[in-house]
């Protein structure tokens, strides 16, 4: 209720009232309101001051990040041909083989104030069979113990890139960004064969390995106020997740 003294009232809305569903940026950068004061005494009342905070994540992630040096195990030929997509291609035939990879010294480079979302991998890859070969992949952040295998959709005998896991994809653990930022982050490849539909022998063939880590970083608040009737001054969130609007 309101006193004989100036002071602060607000509303938290996690969700946009309007809609009953959560905020969007587009809502936020183009909000307009409007704002009443009823009584039921006939009394008078006055409004010094209203904004708006906005509460949001911002979403990003590091990029695709190519890998840089090998690492065990080494059962493909020529496996250092997987840093740059070029059209020359580290090969393997066998089923159940596996290639070992890392990032470098500085490993993917995720800011170390992010909570991670998702891992990505790519792979730029073909078979000599297109008929239900794949390809695998495994992730480790010491180069030791590694995540359960993931693996592509079935290749085709034409170069084309693959995805492994994805934005929301933690592959089955928890990541801090430590985990990235060291050369102990290291992929493992391996060569499926998951079944009679994939020729014995099939040469996989593999161009270029990548890795895109997914994050948000800690919440941010943007305050606008009321500079004409019904209408707020500008500020834009280019990319997030809105948490909370207070209007106040």
């Amino acid at each position: 209720a309101l006193t004989t003294s100036y002071g602060t009232f607000s509303r938290l809305m996690s969700i946009n009232p309007l809609t009953g569903n959560p905020w969007t940026l587009s809502e936020v950068n183009n909000w307009t309101t409007k704002f009443g004061v009823r009584t039921t005494n006939g009394q008078s009342v006055r409004v010094s001051e209203l904004y708006i905070t906005i509460n949001y994540l911002t979403a990003a992630d590091t990029g695709y990040k190519a890998i840089t040096t090998t690492h065990t195990p080494n059962q493909f030929s020529n496996a250092n041909r997987a840093f740059l997509s070029d059209n020359s291609y580290t090969t393997d035939t066998v089923n159940g083989d596996q290639q070992g990879y890392s990032f470098g010294a500085t490993g993917v480079g995720v800011p170390l104030n992010a909570s991670i979302t998702g891992v990505e991998v790519q792979v730029e890859a073909k078979s000599t069979d297109s008929n239900g070969c794949q390809v695998g992949a495994e992730l480790s952040s010491n180069g030791a113990s590694f995540t359960t295998l993931g693996s592509t959709a079935n290749l085709s005998s034409s170069d084309a890139l693959y995805s492994i896991g994805g934005s929301a994809s933690l592959w089955g653990r928890a990541w801090t960004p430590s985990d990235f930022n060291n050369a102990n982050f290291t992929l493992r490849l391996q060569n499926i064969d998951p079944g009679s539909s994939c020729s014995n022998g099939s040469t996989l063939s593999v161009d270029q390995v990548s890795t895109r880590v997914y994050y948000t970083l800690p919440a941010v608040s943007l305050t606008s106020h009321a500079t004409a009737v019904g209408t707020f001054n500008e500020w834009s969130a280019n990319t997030g997740t809105v948490l909370s609007a207070v209007l106040g």
